[in-house]
């Protein structure tokens, strides 16, 4: 077990006396105690649930032959083993089991605890300082010791009013009468076509106080639920193969964007006239909720219960979740309801957002920021799509997100047009979206998998110059849904444009990581927002890592790095001294093409193994030296290829593998038995960590596609070679001595293209070709 704590800010000595004090650790009588009295206080304060401090205190092993109590009343002096022994009691580590009390130095540093072990313990000052720090610590569940303690019911004495400790809101705030009420926010367009602008629905969540407090905003299309019954029947057939491109240019027609009539407020202000019980809330939203941040949700326009359609990122959607920003900050009108033209405000919101969330969400939050809205200080972006072309298309090809073969723009459209729960409210709209989805479906052009005006409307990398907030940018080097292409160029577009942005890289896949056990994520979150929408002068935003980076060989480790694809890349022969041509034949037979198509996820696991008779004849794999020495593959790694075909058309699919019998971690995070409670009582959630695996002989590292054709100017003739290039997915993966590299080429890729397994031959010319790849020595900034 290892505990990464990167959020652990700086913080004076005056800093520190001031918080404890107001966290009522310190009396005005503090330097009148002795060092025992005073941490005998820091004990009995840390026990908040019960009356009989000394009955807690007598739980407590302090030495070999005496418990906290026996200990002070001895009137020995307190060491830093003593303190340290404690200490990982208070935390929840059990003594014999987790920890031997004669090794307490050395568990600390194998866990990496961030203990001030060795640090002089002789005055008040000093046992000050120690205490400030310890209260800072992660306990097993994954809690700073201070959020710990207010699970316990530390802070039910305090008023509801903002309190900071390093930097971070600590959760004070009451969460039993929690506020929960919705407004209707007008838009500026009218997308379903009834001659007034659309209203969306907008629901909040925010503690019971007088104090002006900021708010996260989640844009969320499946907030009010989804149609998979629909998105199901919509589903494209993807057994065709590809085609030769004609480049004929076809006719794009983008939305219409038509404004409708604008409502006049009534003169009188109202309130909310509706609540909510249930909400698809995201839990740092929920963990912030008792920290005195409101949360705030909403589909935008087409969801249950709002106006308008639902699109597939376009500007109208976007524009609709700007809306909601304004909002809040005061410069929109919004309704107690649909009819009666109640304006309502956010009188309690101080004006300064945070937008947060994962995929589809975090999507929306990047997209949002591109607009340069007013009030937006900050995005959380979690596995978030830049253009959505590199989505649903690759180089010419059409590409499923991975596990959803078959899925487009049209399909996400009709999936998360939750109006239609509503049959009344569907009848009135359904023939503005079934035009709405015809024309999104003309527009995406699956019959070709080119790039046009449609795509170039949903591409948020060309906006990025307007984003005027702070940035995080969070992402799975594993994520084959959104692949980590899409924050490998917003970050490069962000550096470009001067946006200021911090990227935190997993070894997840498409998964949250504010559960994470071994990195203190939500604690780092808490001191950006802390600072961004409460003006906290913490100075976090400039003490954090810039990059964070998951190790791909250590479980539950995380270094430091300096930035992404800065390397010049190595070039590495694709020649693997057999012969300088091969050749594959993409056909299966049908029941082997019956069971990759019914279980996709086997045919992956299939064609990166080094034998494999279901697809050995359907590839090239290609098993480079094994390195002589540690390596870091950091970039894009690029295939360089001659190649021909016996037609004048095709497609190529590639994996790069790591080769060798080894303990890999594993795809998805597992559930440690620990939980972590987001205030006093309020939305526990198991903790999670992703740990090493039973041994495997290989992993893919990344992957890419190609049309044979990806521009007007490549030629492709029968039988004859051309050269092609053919970028895969961003990596950062470590590759231990000893250990190989393979390339895999094949073409029809069961998980993420058509399966049309057309009967063509290609032929590769490996003299001719190579693999570009940026390989650097192992030098993290720890």
């Amino acid at each position: 077990m290892k505990i990464n704590q990167f959020g652990l800010l700086e913080t004076s000595r005056e800093q520190k006396e001031s918080e404890l004090k107001d966290l009522g650790f310190l009396d005005e009588n503090w330097e009148k105690k002795t060092l025992l009295q005073l941490w005998q206080c820091f004990l009995e304060k840390s026990h908040p649930e019960v009356q009989n401090k000394n009955a807690k205190l007598k739980t407590l092993m302090a030495t070999h032959d005496a418990n906290v109590a026996t200990f002070l009343a001895s009137g020995k002096p307190l060491t830093q083993e003593v303190f340290a022994r404690v200490g990982l009691q208070l935390l929840g580590f059990i003594e014999s089991v987790d920890y031997e009390a004669d090794h307490i130095q050395k568990f600390i540093e194998t866990t990496n605890l961030s203990f001030q072990y060795g640090m002089p313990l002789e005055t008040n000052i000093d046992l000050i300082h120690a205490w400030y720090n310890f209260l800072a610590i992660h306990t097993k569940s994954g809690l700073m010791f201070i959020d710990f303690l207010g699970s316990k019911g530390f802070f039910r004495e305090f008023t509801n009013t903002h309190l900071f400790f390093n930097g971070k809101a600590l959760p004070v705030f009451d969460t039993f009468e929690l506020i929960r009420e919705v407004v209707y926010v007008e838009t500026d367009e009218d997308t379903d076509e009834d001659g007034w602008n659309d209203l969306v629905k907008v629901e909040i969540i925010r503690p019971k106080t007088t104090q002006p407090i900021p708010a996260l905003f989640t844009a969320s299309p499946y907030n009010q639920g989804v149609m998979n019954a629909v998105a199901d029947k919509g589903l494209h057939d993807v057994s065709g193969g590809v085609q030769k491109k004609s480049w004929s240019k076809k006719t794009v027609q983008l939305p219409n964007r038509v404004q409708g009539k604008v409502r006049t407020p009534s003169t009188e202000e109202g309130e909310s006239e509706e609540t909510f019980t249930q909400a698809l809330e995201y839990s740092l939203n929920s963990h912030m909720l008792s920290r005195g941040f409101a949360s705030i949700y909403s589909t935008g326009i087409g969801g249950m219960e709002s106006e308008g359609i639902m699109p597939c990122g376009e500007a109208s959607q976007v524009a609709s979740f700007k809306a909601v920003i304004e909002w809040l900050t005061g410069d929109r009108v919004g309704y107690t309801n649909k009819s009666d033209n109640i304006p309502m405000k956010a009188n309690w919101c101080n004006g300064k957002i945070a937008m947060t969330g994962k995929s589809y969400l975090g999507t929306m939050a990047t997209a949002v920021a591109t607009t340069g809205v007013e009030g937006l200080e900050l995005i959380i972006s979690e596995a978030a799509i830049s253009n959505w072309y590199h989505y649903y298309r690759e180089n010419g090809l059409v590409i499923a997100p991975g596990g959803y073969q078959g899925e487009d723009c049209d399909v996400l459209s009709a999936l998360t047009f939750s109006r239609r729960k509503q049959a009344g409210d569907y009848y009135a709209s359904r023939l503005a979206f079934k035009k709405s989805l015809t024309l999104l479906q003309k527009n995406q052009e699956r019959e070709t998998g080119d790039y046009n005006a449609f795509w170039e409307s949903l591409n948020y990398l060309k906006d990025v110059g307007g984003i005027k907030c702070k940035a995080v940018l969070v992402h799975g080097l594993n994520d084959w849904n959104v692949k980590p292409k899409h924050v490998f160029e917003l970050h490069q577009a962000m550096l470009k444009q001067g946006v200021q942005h911090k990227m935190i890289l997993h070894q997840g896949e498409h998964i949250y990581i504010n559960n994470n056990r071994s990195l203190d994520f939500t604690d780092m979150m808490n001191a950006l927002l802390t600072e961004s929408l409460l003006e906290q002068p913490s100075r976090s935003f400039e003490q954090l890592p810039q990059i964070l980076v998951q190790d791909n060989v250590q479980a539950e480790t995380w270094h430091v790095e300096r930035g992404w694809g800065l390397d010049t890349p190595s070039e590495l022969s694709l020649h693997d001294n057999t012969s300088g041509k091969q050749s594959f034949l993409d056909a299966y037979s049908k029941d082997v093409a019956a069971d990759f198509s019914k279980n996709p996820h086997s045919f992956s696991e299939e064609i990166v193994k080094a034998e494999s008779s279901k697809t050995n004849d359907q590839r090239v794999f290609l098993a480079l030296p094994a390195f002589d020495k540690e390596v870091y593959l950091d970039g894009v790694p690029e295939l360089q290829l001659r190649v021909k075909s016996n037609t004048d058309y095709g497609f190529l699919s590639a994996r790069l593998v790591d080769l060798g019998e080894a303990k890999r971690l594993k795809k998805v995070p597992t559930l440690t038995g620990e939980t972590i409670d987001r205030g006093f009582g309020f939305k526990e959630e198991g903790v999670k960590e992703i740990l090493l695996d039973s041994p495997t002989s290989e992993k893919m590292i990344a992957i890419g596609h190609t049309h044979l054709q990806t521009e007007k100017s490549t030629v492709v003739e029968k039988e004859v070679y051309t050269d092609i290039s053919l970028k895969l997915q961003p990596t950062k993966y470590r590759l231990p001595k000893g250990r190989k590299l393979a390339v895999v080429i094949y073409a029809t890729d069961f998980d993420f293209t058509l399966r049309g397994t057309q009967p063509i031959e290609y032929t590769f010319d490996f003299d001719k070709s190579q693999l570009l790849i940026p390989i650097r020595k192992v030098e993290h900034e720890d």
